[in-house]
């Protein structure tokens, strides 16, 4: 599935199930970061800078869940929000590209498993 079906169908879960698909993205976050550092093709500077940028991306998701939590009828991010976050971290960097596409998959894959 692309971003944009996966989203469009997270679209439609309630709010408990939203803020579970950010805990799954937190949660796979850590098997990226884990992927990128025994990646044994990459140098450490590499390594490194995909490592901090997904640290970097988690942050945001979790501020994301913290707004899903506190939902106000004025608020301006939604789950679609975690499209501009995967854009922008994935332009930055080819490694995190491609650690993104597994993370937003795999979160998408256990929440679908277990609802």
């Amino acid at each position: 599935m692309t971003l944009k079906e996966i989203l469009d169908t997270a679209s439609s879960w309630n709010s408990h199930t939203q803020i579970e698909f950010c805990e799954q993205i937190s949660r796979h976050v850590v098997f990226g970061m884990r992927s990128v550092s025994g990646n044994n093709s990459l140098d450490n500077a590499t390594k490194v800078e995909a490592m901090s940028l997904l640290n970097e991306f988690n942050h945001r998701i979790y501020n994301l869940k913290s707004e899903l939590l506190n939902y106000r009828p004025d608020q301006t991010k939604s789950i679609y929000t975690v499209a501009e976050y995967v854009e922008m971290y994935s332009e930055l960097n080819i490694i995190t590209k491609g650690e993104l596409a597994a993370i937003i998959n795999g979160a998408y894959s256990f929440i679908e498993r277990t609802k």
